[in-house]
This record gives C-alpha cells, sequence and structure tokens, in this order.
C-alpha cells in the first residue's frame, strides 16, 4: 500500500520538483493544513507546506509519526539568491532554516537534494523509495517552478550574507553539499 507522506520544505528549495514527481506515480497533493480535517480517500495524499512558520513546521513534526516526511532541498546560496531576487526577506528564510535544522531534522525519512551531485542525489532517491515501498522516477534535470533562473546559477558567482554561510556549515548541509564546489 502506498503511504500519505509529507514534504516540508524551505521555500524555494526544490518543493514543486518533489511534489510534481510524486503526483506523476499517483499522489495528489494537499496542503498541510489540510490533514487535520481530511477524509482520508483511497489516493495517496502528499501534504505539503513550508517550514516558515511554526505551525506548519509543528503539522509536519506530528505527521512524522503517521508518515514519511520528505524534504526537498538546494544549495542555501542558490536559495537566498531566489528570495533575494524575489525581494523576499531573508530573516524568514532564516526562520525557515532554523526549523528545518533544529526541529525537523529528526523526523524527515528522506531529504532531496535537487542540485546535489548525482551520488548524493541517488542515495537520497533510494531512501526516499525505501520510505514509499515503491519507486519515484526522478527527472533530476528538469527544474521545476524556477521563475527566477537560480537553479544552474554557479555558486562562485553569488555573495550570500554571512548568516547564510553559517548555513552552510551545518553538518546537515555539508552532508549534501560541498559549499565551495558547484555541481553543474
Amino acid at each position: 500500500m502506498i503511504p500519505n507522506v509529507c514534504v516540508i520544505s524551505v521555500p524555494h528549495s526544490g518543493t514543486q520538483f518533489l511534489v510534481q514527481a510524486l503526483k506523476r506515480v499517483g499522489w495528489r497533493d494537499a496542503g498541510l493544513n489540510s490533514v487535520f480535517n481530511a477524509v482520508f480517500s483511497q489516493t495517496p495524499t502528499c501534504y505539503q507546506g513550508h517550514c516558515v512558520k511554526p505551525t506548519q513546521t509543528g503539522f509536519a513534526v506530528e505527521l512524522s509519526k503517521h508518515m514519511p516526511v520528505f524534504m526537498p532541498m538546494r544549495h542555501p546560496y542558490r536559495v537566498a539568491e531566489s528570495w533575494r531576487r524575489r525581494g523576499m526577506d531573508e530573516r524568514e528564510l532564516l526562520t525557515a532554516y532554523d526549523h528545518m535544522l533544529n526541529h525537523l531534522q529528526p523526523h524527515v525519512a528522506a531529504f532531496v537534494p535537487v542540485d546535489g551531485d548525482p551520488g548524493v542525489r541517488a542515495l537520497s532517491h533510494c531512501k526516499l523509495n525505501d520510505a514509499v515501498n515503491g519507486w519515484v522516477p526522478m527527472d533530476w534535470d528538469t527544474v521545476v517552478g524556477s521563475t527566477h533562473g537560480t537553479a544552474h546559477v554557479s555558486l562562485r558567482s553569488l555573495d550570500p550574507s554571512d548568516e547564510i554561510r553559517e548555513i552552510c556549515n551545518h553538518p546537515l548541509i555539508t552532508e549534501f553539499y560541498d559549499h565551495d564546489h558547484d555541481h553543474h
């Protein structure tokens, strides 16, 4: 049986990439808030939300007791640049990373580094497939939902804030990214 799943993410870090991959093989998507008043259908559901607000983060932690939680990732430099190009407040981005690194991390069944190197992506893909007892094809080369062209921007061309640089030193981030090198 295909389980319901939760996708929680820092905004602009690959949410639509992962949700679209799940939808292609039969999941329907719904907002994270809807899980608590949902009539559970026979269709497996992907409950999705962002970890900017403590409520969404809390919902994902609670759901992790009942279903696998997946978190897409992009290199923090690229995420910060995407936020900058959209005119979004970096303080909210830092809050989202705080929730990711300090609250969600132990509850995530698989992190999915959409712009990671192929070996790292392959390991993450295996973890995701194991968690759903199936196969979710990933089209790693197709960027989904990018409107500001940050998917393939060179890391060396970016000048992130000191706070974003510090996030890149967190053990979870360094597990997936060597922030001194580009993977594209």
